[in-house]
């Protein structure tokens, strides 16, 4: 076999391997691999217009596919500004690639010492380490199909994350045998399940009367949905899935209670309260789900936690009483097929029939009442764009009101997907997010992205993209002035605002106007009355369109986790059953009492 430039063995590796999506944006710093994979067959290159999008766009690209979104950046500025969405990758264990460019290899700065020698030069890969599970400099061309195996392997074993390959412009223009490549060789090992922890808590599970799953974004990386499904069904124990598996089931499901959490639905957060057992599978239980008071998180359950990452077993807000360190889809598949798990059937029916009662007694479309006519109010507009939905589709949103109001509100049919940046909540998520979404579904099927005018203007560039490509992307904008989580925030705590509304410093433009300058068909929906019928008409074809749902600036975002403040004026210290806006005590005592 002749010699082959390395840039074109990458383009070819990744042809190979089924890493078909690339986003990126180009530089001299990767002018080689930029033009390999630009005419390489079997690829397909986006080309946004900041590398944070790449990187953004990318994890949409694994979320659907289940393999490594990868992203094309260029030296210096174009490594650094692809952070943002590696960090969110990391935070998420979602598997990313990363293959950038860097100035040759006798101008680098810090071999002498110096902070930059060569233009445009930054150490990328010492500030990337951090945040990825493999990244290295290829200074040997030789050692190019160790590299890309090692990364790859990492990216898609154990707990999945990105990975950062960067060459140097003249080991992209080098040329190699593919047949003289070093491998990366992975040292067999036997799979050695711990078979007495799963023992030890089948024990747990059957001596259970009311038990609760929890589920996390584990059950999708380990390909374990279909497993959860079918242990659900034949042990019958109610599900609260995490805001990262919403869609794993049908919301409106007899086994499903809800979402726990600081922004969690009343009947799941009462359902981990009173729950004597807690299985929690392939979920990092983030402070987001298990309140400020930890200690008081599940306080009445034992905890069986299936986590494949040892140090998640060891944090200290965890406190498992029995942690078990494997892959979540062994762990289920385990008592699937055990003969000794022999539940107590008619205690865990009582049980989950009296959660399902308080899930239809209080539910989220009930909690906030508009009161203004010339507003929409954001929990009705998700809940009316889910009755449109149909199954299979997917819905990304960005963060603040986008993000919380729509986890609560979401009502999941058969086969949807629905996620966020829900680790490291960056704003300007949603938007490159769908994007990549968009790509990786390549049927024309739309996709839907909520997003807020705050957030939108992080990465609003990226409109053009769906433009150029014609997307059939239905762009929701939530219009409160700003920054609505922001604004909540500094009236409870100071009375005042810095940097949150006009006001403060900080203005949106009319996005009508803008987005009908990059060429989308637009709607404005400023009240509840005309929005079932303005939904459906945009939600009718598989059109580019974008539409501002305006709501009032300062509309409650609840219901939230908060403390009660006891008569004297001092907070009582509670779990997260406390959910404000607060029930009468007595309605609160009953539900408690309800679930005993």
């Amino acid at each position: 076999m002749k010699n082959i430039k390395l840039s074109d063995y990458v383009a070819s590796y990744l042809v190979k391997n089924k890493l078909k999506y690339i986003f990126s944006v180009t530089g001299a710093g990767s002018m080689h691999f930029n033009d390999a994979i630009g005419t390489k067959k079997g690829l397909k290159v986006i080309y946004t217009h900041h590398e944070q999008s790449a990187s953004m766009a990318a994890e949409g690209v694994a979320r659907i596919t289940g393999r490594p979104g990868v992203v094309n950046v260029s030296t210096g500025p174009g490594g650094t500004n692809a952070l943002t969405g590696l960090a969110g990758a990391w935070v998420d264990s979602i598997p990313m690639l990363v293959i950038s460019g860097q100035i040759m290899r006798k101008d680098r700065g810090p071999k002498h010492g110096l902070r930059q020698m060569g233009v445009q030069e930054i150490d990328t890969i010492s500030v990337a380490k951090p945040l990825t599970k493999y990244a290295a400099t290829v200074e040997d061309p030789k050692l190019i199909k160790y590299h890309l195996d090692k990364a790859l392997y990492h990216s898609m074993t154990g707990k999945p994350g990105p990975v950062w390959i960067e060459l140097p412009l003249d080991v992209q223009s080098s040329f190699i045998n593919p047949k003289k490549l070093k491998s990366f060789k992975v040292k067999k090992v036997k799979k050695k399940l711990p078979i007495k922890q799963f023992e030890k808590s089948i024990k747990l599970i059957n001596t259970s009367n009311k038990p609760l799953i929890i589920c996390g974004y584990g059950i999708r990386s380990s390909n374990a949905v279909s497993n959860l499904k079918r242990l659900i069904k034949k042990t019958r124990i109610p599900l609260s899935p995490s805001w990262n598996t919403i869609d794993v089931m049908n919301s409106k499901s007899d086994y499903v209670v809800g979402r726990a959490g600081l922004f969690g639905d009343r009947a799941s957060n009462y359902a981990v309260q009173k729950s004597d057992l807690l299985i929690i599978l392939g979920s990092r239980l983030s402070t987001a789900q298990i309140g400020y008071m930890d200690d008081l998180y599940g306080k009445n359950a034992k905890k069986i936690y299936v986590e494949i990452d040892k140090n998640e077993l060891r944090k200290p807000t965890a406190r498992a009483d029995l942690p078990i360190k494997c892959n979540v889809k062994d762990y289920i598949d385990y008592l699937l097929n055990s003969k000794k798990l022999k539940l107590k059937k008619e205690s865990i029916s009582s049980w989950r029939t009296r959660l399902i009662n308080l899930k239809n007694k209080y539910p989220i479309s009930k909690e906030l009442k508009n009161k203004h006519k010339n507003y929409a109010n954001s929990f009705k507009f998700v809940d009316d764009l889910c009755n449109i939905l149909k199954d299979d589709e997917i819905v990304v949103t960005d963060m603040g009101t986008s993000f919380t109001c729509t986890m609560q509100a979401f009502q999941a049919k058969n086969n949807q997907r629905l996620w966020t940046s829900s680790g490291l909540a960056s704003m300007g998520y949603g938007l490159p997010a769908t994007i990549g979404a968009c790509i990786a579904k390549e049927s024309k099927k739309r996709c839907v992205c909520i997003s807020g005018d705050g957030g939108m203007l992080f990465n609003l560039q990226e409109l053009q993209t769906v433009i150029h490509h014609n997307l059939p992307m239905k762009i929701f904008l939530i219009d409160n002035e700003a920054y609505l989580t922001q604004k909540l925030m500094m009236a409870k705590n100071f009375k005042r605002f810095a940097g949150a509304h006009p006001a403060s410093g900080v203005s949106c433009p009319d996005f009508i106007k803008v987005a009908k300058s990059f060429g989308f068909k637009c709607d404005l929906i400023n009240n509840d009355f005309s929005m079932p019928q303005k939904l459906k008409k945009i939600m009718s074809d598989n059109k580019p369109h974008f539409c501002v749902i305006k709501i009032h600036p300062m509309q409650p975002l609840t219901p939230r986790v908060l403390m009660r403040m006891r008569s004297d004026g001092s907070f009582e210290r509670t779990g997260i059953e406390s959910v404000s806006p607060f029930l009468p005590e007595k309605e609160h005592l009953k539900n408690l009492k309800y679930l005993d």
